[in-house]
């Protein structure tokens, strides 16, 4: 079994992170958007309607892609236990480049 953890980072690197997941091969993939706001998924301002609507267009593009059973998530990736996925695939920030974590 192939369980990838995608983390998002900047929009723009959304297609290459699709990529990369459709490249493991994954059998399961959770996607994990940063959310510093807890409430954004029923909120109903402009803002939250984006990042839900960027989170479900990952997700979707990933399902097709890959066939993989997919999830997604928001939050703070620091409390996240990483430790159950083979592989974890995030755009590095200081050079927003994409990275296997783990």
């Amino acid at each position: 079994m192939n369980d990838i953890l995608l983390i998002t980072g900047p929009e723009e690197h959304d297609e290459e992170l699709v990529r990369a997941a459709a490249a493991a091969h994954p059998d399961r993939v959770t996607v994990l958007m940063e959310a510093d706001a807890p409430t954004w998924t029923w909120d109903e301002s402009v803002a939250a309607r984006e990042r839900a609507d960027r989170l479900a267009g990952i997700i979707t593009r990933i399902e097709r892609g890959t066939g993989a059973l997919v999830v997604g998530l928001h939050g703070d990736p620091r409390l996240l236990d990483t430790t159950s996925f083979d592989a974890v695939l995030t755009v590095h920030d200081s050079a927003h480049r994409l990275a296997v974590v783990a």
